[in-house]
């Protein structure tokens, strides 16, 4: 970027009267991943699972929309793994699994399709689909960059 680019936004933070930490702060929390907050960690769990699916998917030689893509991700055994590692203390009742009850299961599929497909298709999440932030399954390096726009 050049200078004049970054003036525009210096405008801005005098403007609104925001210091540089304040401003460093904002931009911190807009665009980077925070490993020390539990729901971050879950969101990026969430994306580097879809990440691996979509890429199985485009191996297979079918890459179908995203949410059916999503669908198939919630109703797998790891994805309902994963969620009970992270909110077991959410959903014991009475020593069972909360999410293992018949009634429950069928709700609890379609609200966390609900959330990932939302999550996914949100452009404000487009900042976290980063290389940096997610490995092959198989060889764990870093997904290069153009594979994850090309299956996003």
């Amino acid at each position: 970027m050049d200078k004049e680019d970054y003036s525009k936004v210096f405008r801005y933070l005098t403007e609104m009267d925001v210091n540089q930490n304040e401003a460093i702060d904002i931009l911190k929390k807009a665009i980077e991943f925070n490993p020390r907050n539990r729901a971050s960690v879950w969101k990026m769990r969430r994306f580097q699972l879809y990440l691996w699916a979509r890429l199985e998917e485009e191996k297979a030689g079918y890459l179908p929309k995203k949410a059916e893509t999503v669908r198939r991700l919630v109703n797998s055994k790891e994805y309902e793994k994963d969620y009970m590692s992270f909110f077991k203390h959410q959903y014991m009742r009475g020593g069972r699994n909360y999410i293992n009850h018949k009634i429950d299961k069928k709700g609890w599929l379609k609200l966390e399709f609900y959330r990932l497909n939302h999550l996914i298709t949100d452009p404000r999440q487009s900042v976290f689909f980063k290389s940096k932030y997610f490995v092959d399954k198989g060889n764990k390096r870093n997904i290069p960059q153009e594979v994850i726009d090309r299956i996003k």
